[in-house]
């Protein structure tokens, strides 16, 4: 029997999102308690129910017709916690399997629509994701949080620079790559939000990164093997803590 052929780059990339993924929606937050929505749909004032108990289903808890706001709403202002606590993980995979180098990097992005709590959020602040270097000199930028812009994830979760050039960054005020400084602050800012979940969530990803058995994941097809990662990080995360 021939051998499995290798993952690609996406297979590889998508399995830690996948894990991410699964942090983002075991956290317990406060119930969204009202909704007004723009007359052009782009813009989205919400407020929470701060006297009610925190709570994991709540994120799933929109009315009818709005649900697709959920993941929007879920990954607000989590990107710097995607690079922060899976950039450390996607580095040396990536330069281990095809020679890549990976950065975090910042551009001031042009939302399709924006979830704004105050007008604080209104003021234009940077996005942060990982830049994907390949050995061939391809750029690819890995978004774990695009939605929250209402992007649409399976375009725009990994994508060529060129691309977000092209549509989704204000380009005037080009790129910034983060000093070692830099990425150090922000993890140290990352595990103190939500009061210590990220925490929990990092011990509990770290151990579903390291029960990935790779060889078996190769020979999966990629509903089954997205599955896969899913249940296992799932099950990491059944003891979730209340915040």
């Amino acid at each position: 029997m021939n051998a499995p052929p290798p993952l690609t780059i996406e297979e590889v990339l998508m399995i830690f999102l996948l894990i991410f993924e699964v942090a983002v929606y075991s956290l317990p937050t406060h119930a969204v308690s009202g909704i007004h929505i723009s007359a052009d749909m782009k813009l989205i004032k919400i407020w929470y129910d701060h006297d009610a108990p925190r709570d994991v289903n709540n994120i799933h808890a929109f009315p009818p017709g709005l649900a697709h706001l959920a993941p929007v709403l879920a990954k607000k202002d989590l990107c710097d916690t995607f690079c922060a606590l899976m950039g450390p993980y996607v580095q040396p995979i990536l330069q281990e399997l095809f020679g890549a180098t990976v950065r975090v990097i910042q551009f001031i992005p042009r939302p399709a629509l924006q979830i704004i709590q105050n007008e604080h959020d209104l003021q234009p602040r940077a996005h942060t994701v990982l830049e994907v270097t390949m050995n061939d000199g391809r750029v690819l930028f890995m978004d774990g949080t695009s939605e929250q812009f209402g992007w649409d994830r399976d375009s725009t979760w990994l994508r060529p620079m060129s691309d977000v050039v092209a549509y989704h960054m204000h380009t005037a005020e080009g790129f910034n790559y983060l000093t070692e400084a830099e990425l150090e602050e922000d993890h140290a800012l990352v595990l103190v939000a939500d009061q210590g979940y990220w925490v929990f969530a990092a011990e509990k990803m770290e151990e579903a990164i390291g029960e990935l058995d790779w060889e078996v994941l190769r020979e999966m097809v990629r509903n089954e093997r997205e599955e896969y990662v899913k249940a296992l990080a799932t099950a990491k995360f059944q003891e979730v803590i209340q915040v």
